[in-house]
């Protein structure tokens, strides 16, 4: 019916979390990591470094990770293969080693945080970034910005956006 109408139908995840699945948690996760790293073309030959990471991290409320609720035992992580003695290999390694010691375990993130505002701290600030409700690709950042803050009132903001004031 929306093709004879000639409506595009755009899907949007919920802003509730709770109402989410495990699935879309999970992709959540691994999009914040993957827009960490974005810089550049090769962001796909990190994946696997996120989904290990992803796979080792203890869940919060479990206190094991997902390896562990799998296979019964953590996984091996790749720095510990590598012999902390240097060798007269280590010109092979120490790209790999440096690698391995730039992943750093990041603490879980609550499914849940309650949004919250701070309207005084808004009031003084000089720049804000404008959330994109709408539509957006899954690797594309939900805020636009810095722009710079003209004048402030109680609820509104004249800001600076290309060069114009809005």
């Amino acid at each position: 019916m929306a093709n004879q109408l000639g409506i595009q139908l755009h899907r949007t995840s919920a802003y509730h979390p709770q109402s989410n699945g495990l699935v879309e948690r999970f992709h959540r996760t691994l999009k914040a990591a993957l827009k960490t790293r974005l810089k550049g073309p090769n962001w796909a030959d990190e994946l696997p470094w996120f989904l290990l990471g992803l796979r080792t991290v203890p869940k919060e409320d479990l206190q094991v990770s997902c390896s562990e609720l799998v296979y019964g035992e953590p996984l091996t992580l790749p720095g510990q293969f590598v012999d902390p003695n240097p060798t007269a290999f280590s010109t092979k390694v120490d790209p790999f080693r440096s690698l391995v010691k730039r992943l750093i375990p990041l603490p879980m993130t609550h499914h849940c945080t309650p949004k919250t505002t701070n309207q005084q701290s808004l009031k003084d600030a000089r720049f804000v970034f404008i959330r994109q409700d709408g539509h957006r690709g899954p690797l594309q950042r939900p805020y636009d910005g810095p722009f710079q803050v003209i004048s402030a009132g109680d609820k509104t903001f004249r800001i600076m956006v290309g060069g114009r004031e809005e």
